[in-house]
């Protein structure tokens, strides 16, 4: 839900500052697109699309990410406690 607040109330780039040329970056909570440092192509699949496509790719994409992360470091931690 933060994320579709920060989409409709947060601009992507904000006007540069006096005596500078590149625009302020805002891409909060991830609400336009993945980081910009990401590489895999698949992620960035919809960046920047419309609201409506981006966030539910977006969320899925990053609790899978979660979910993976945390199944690994939960079997490393009982597998732990089992020694």
């Amino acid at each position: 839900a933060s994320q579709v607040v920060c989409r409709f109330s947060t601009p992507l780039e904000l006007p540069p500052p006096p005596g500078k040329d590149e625009p302020r970056y805002m891409n909060i909570n991830l609400c336009y697109e993945a980081f910009r440092g990401v590489k895999v192509a698949w992620i960035k699949r919809y960046d920047r699309a419309r609201p409506a496509v981006y966030l539910p790719w977006m969320l899925w994409i990053w609790n899978l990410g979660n979910v993976l992360l945390f199944a690994a470091l939960a079997s490393v931690l009982l597998l732990g406690l089992r020694l």
